[in-house]
């Protein structure tokens, strides 16, 4: 699989995920703390797996850094957004910086 590109919101911690997709199916992993506690999964969602599995053309993993300056930068934008929502701008505005 090419990491690049924009996923759903499955960002950063999307060790699972990422495995899923090179394994072609399902996997558990260890997880760690993050900034974007609410998606931070061990495995991949067997409900979620097909939908993931067929309309996914490309996913992109951010730090929690890059994370944490979405999260300000719609913060002051007057967006109200948590941690998890602020992952799927962080992995647009690096997908679109060419990073």
């Amino acid at each position: 699989m090419h990491e690049r590109g924009c996923s759903h919101t499955w960002l950063n911690r999307v060790e699972a995920q990422f495995t899923a997709l090179r394994a072609g199916e399902p996997v558990s992993v260890p997880t760690s703390t993050t900034f974007m506690q609410a998606i931070n999964a061990g495995t991949m969602s067997a409900t979620a797996w097909p939908l993931v599995r067929e309309g996914l053309d490309a996913a992109v993993a951010v730090s929690d850094a890059l994370a944490m300056a979405a999260h300000k930068l719609l913060n002051e934008s007057g967006v109200t957004a948590g941690p998890a929502g602020a992952a799927t701008l962080a992995g647009a505005m690096h997908a679109l910086s060419g990073g």
